[in-house]
């Protein structure tokens, strides 16, 4: 697989970089099924999506997003046979997790995409999964429903999560289903808008008071999602709608003339031998699986009497200057299958800190530490993120 077509996003961007493999994705999907259009767009998500507070008032001539191009992506939805934005999805409902758009003999997500017949799609899922999956599965769960939008015709604006301040566990988990979201989007080149990271700078980190749902400006007793002033961008809803219509006017914009890819502002850790040397984390990425060197030592080796030398592997080597939790996602990026993930001190590669399937959260102390992940995949998606403290 080129190095283009595996994308690397930073943190810190709201926006995940507008690369030449992003554009060649949009680009080829809209090729493969002429009859989407690109001036409508369907909705796939939960009660944060289901809310009449997200994008319904860009309908209204009143709502001005206050920026030229922004301006020019809104008239051209409002000028469309078809209403994007009053519309109610088909596929968007009060405390869904991610295996319900394609439940049934009709899932909810064919019946939303043949409906809207739109080009792009906006997804928010996993608030709910945190409550009763495991991140690998939600991952699983996930990776279908991404690759069944892109099946069918249409690509999806993915969205991470906002943070959960309703419940201690809950708060815990958002950053680990958070790296799944940003991985997946980035092994499918699709855009990710990092709405976690644009709400935490706002009051209650743009939550309401149940901890959960993004608020709302309210003036004289009505909610005013489409006010895009100062102090509208200080709510959580205000703040999704304004960032869902640049997402839309970022991917639109790849058919223009003159279109020019944007470049990671942070590149992609470099591989030296096999081994990835961990700069700064969190880190998250996708990134192609080798035959391990002959002879190549691990505790799982010393534990287990051998694992076979052409096992696919990749090694990362972290830095802790303190005690902290070490969360390691590791899955395939074909399927978000499982993949083995190992841990040892690296001046001590037979002695296993920890081994597990998909993810594990280690508590460590200061050193140099080893993340070796091992499956029979072609490219692995990868997430080192240092945890939250609490009991997970």
């Amino acid at each position: 697989m080129p190095e283009e077509s595996l994308p690397h996003y930073p943190f810190q961007l709201v926006h995940s970089p507008m690369t030449n493999g992003v554009a060649q994705q949009i680009r080829q999907v809209a090729a493969r099924h002429p009859e989407r259009k690109a001036d409508r767009f369907g909705k796939v998500g939960d009660s944060i999506t289901r809310s009449a507070k997200f994008l319904r008032c860009l309908a209204d001539a009143d709502a001005d997003p206050m920026d030229a191009e922004l301006r020019t992506t809104i008239a051209a939805l409002r000028a469309a046979s078809f209403d994007s934005f009053r519309r109610e999805s088909a596929c968007a409902e009060n405390g869904w997790s991610s295996w319900q758009p394609l439940a049934g003999k009709q899932p909810p997500l064919f019946r939303e995409l043949a409906e809207v017949q739109g080009l792009f799609t906006f997804v928010l899922l996993g608030t709910n999964d945190i409550e009763t999956s495991r991140v690998t599965t939600f991952a699983r769960r996930f990776v279908k429903l991404i690759d069944a939008s892109l099946a069918h015709g249409s690509v999806p604006l993915i969205s991470t999560i906002p943070e959960r301040r309703d419940r201690e566990l809950s708060r815990l988990k958002v950053p680990r289903f958070n790296a799944a979201i940003r991985a997946i989007a980035q092994a499918r080149r699709v855009p990710l808008v990092d709405l976690h990271h644009a709400l935490a700078r706002l009051p209650n980190e743009g939550l309401s008071s149940d901890g959960i749902h993004p608020s709302v400006l309210s003036v004289a007793g009505r909610a005013r999602a489409c006010d895009f002033g100062p102090e509208g961008l200080r709510h959580g809803f205000n703040v999704r709608n304004w960032l869902s219509l640049q997402a839309l006017a970022r991917a639109r914009g790849v058919f223009e003339a003159g279109w020019e890819a944007e470049r990671a502002t942070t590149p992609a850790p470099s591989e030296v031998e096999g081994r990835v040397r961990v700069a700064e984390l969190p880190l998250v990425e996708v990134r192609a699986l080798t035959a391990e060197r002959p002879g190549a030592q691990g505790c799982s080796r010393a534990v287990d009497g051998g694992v076979p030398a052409a096992t696919p592997a990749l090694s990362y080597d972290v830095s802790l200057t303190r005690s902290t939790f070490l969360e390691v996602l590791a899955l395939a990026s074909e399927t978000a299958d499982s993949l083995a993930i190992e841990l040892t001190p690296v001046e001590q590669p037979a002695r296993c800190v920890a081994t597990g399937s998909g993810f594990t959260r280690t508590l460590l102390g200061p050193g140099d530490y080893s993340v070796t992940v091992r499956g029979k995949a072609a490219t692995a998606m990868v997430g080192l993120l240092l945890g939250r403290s609490g009991a997970s």
